[in-house]
């Protein structure tokens, strides 16, 4: 199916974006003390829960529902200079980025070769 096709395109696009800053941010780490403990903690909380979340739009074997397209929101913050503000660009692109995969998979779901078939025996499989 061709629009299945075009979204699964979108989809790796997102995951190519979320390494990329993953990237940036590693490297902003190393060189930086850049985030306070508890924004910091704040930020890991929200990108585990997102990629938690586009986990289970993958596992679930059904569409999602129209309540849950905007999956969470990134903390509240100050805008900072330097390393901390660069940072935190870096995190709220890679939870808009989760957003948004989130979505394409809830509207995908229909379109999968064999309503998906194949993922739900793939994911049976490596569970046993």
């Amino acid at each position: 199916n061709s629009h299945y096709l075009a979204d699964m395109k979108l989809w790796v696009t997102h995951s190519q974006f979320i390494v990329e800053h993953i990237n940036a941010m590693t490297t902003l780490a190393r060189e930086h003390r850049a985030l306070p403990p508890e924004l910091a903690q704040e930020y890991l909380q929200s990108c585990e829960i997102a990629i938690q979340r586009c986990q289970q739009r993958l596992e679930y074997d059904e569409p999602g529902s129209s309540g849950d397209a905007n999956i969470m929101d990134a903390p509240e913050m100050q805008p900072h200079e330097g390393a901390a503000g660069t940072l935190e660009q870096h995190l709220q692109r890679v939870i808009g980025h989760l957003n948004t995969m989130h979505t394409i998979s809830s509207m995908a779901w229909r379109q999968r070769p064999h309503h998906g078939i194949w993922l739900s025996r793939k994911l049976r499989d490596s569970k046993a």
